[in-house]
């Protein structure tokens, strides 16, 4: 009798254990129910009882034991089932996992084949046309007051050569070099000059000019700019 209790006891504690398997939640009702059952019968059984009441609490306990078995042999078939099923989602998992590794290793293994060139950067250096370091002449003449169209330096430096022809000794001559769109601030300049001819220097640069002229009393003028 004592065997069977503690192997009651035992199984109990082992089912109790598995809390996680569904079979275990049967297996932990039927033990629990027989513990109740034996704790009946023993109580139940006074000091003093005959032998056909002692045989039938023999065979009672018989019974208990049987279904001990069983539900031992229960609990052992699903603690398998569990880890059998642990097993194969481990594995499943772990083989899944290995594959995973293996693409990685593949793409590694090609990344570092796969040549690395790196292009130099030439920088683009805009090539400007040379500035010309003459020009041809650039003539204007009259014989009165006059504005000339718009003309082109190509040099930071300039010479301008002027002359004219008077018709009487109270004769005006003058002229401005004027940036084009210009029209107050003047560049060069010559005012009443005190012979008939001369040349002046105009450091004035690239760009494009015009100029003006006042005469009086002139039979004709010349004004020409060239480079130096």
């Amino acid at each position: 009798m004592k065997r069977t209790i503690i192997g009651i006891l035992v199984l109990t504690l082992l089912i109790s254990s598995l809390a996680s398997c569904k079979e275990t939640e049967i297996i932990r009702e039927v033990v629990e129910v027989e513990v109740v059952r034996e704790v009946e019968v023993i109580v139940e059984v006074p000091t003093g009882i005959s032998q056909h009441d002692y045989d039938e609490v023999v065979a009672e306990l018989e019974t208990v034991e049987q279904e001990l078995v069983i539900a031992e042999i229960a609990a052992v078939e699903a603690i398998a089932e569990c880890l059998s099923t642990f097993w194969h989602d481990y594995n499943e998992v772990m083989a899944e996992l290995e594959v995973v590794k293996q693409q990685l290793a593949d793409a590694e293994r090609k990344l570092a084949d796969f040549p690395m060139i790196v292009e130099p950067v030439v920088p683009v250096v805009p090539v400007l046309p040379p500035v010309p370091t003459t020009f041809d002449p650039i003539v204007t003449t009259g014989s009165g007051d006059k504005k000339s169209p718009p003309f082109t330096v190509t040099t930071e430096e300039w010479v301008i050569d002027w002359s004219y022809v008077s018709v009487s000794e109270y004769a005006v001559f003058a002229f401005y070099v004027y940036p084009r769109g210009e029209t107050l601030w003047d560049v060069v300049s010559v005012l009443l000059p005190q012979g008939t001819s001369g040349t002046t220097y105009s450091y004035a640069g690239v760009g494009e000019y015009y100029i003006e002229v006042t005469a009086y009393n002139i039979e004709s003028w010349e004004i020409v700019i060239s480079s130096p």
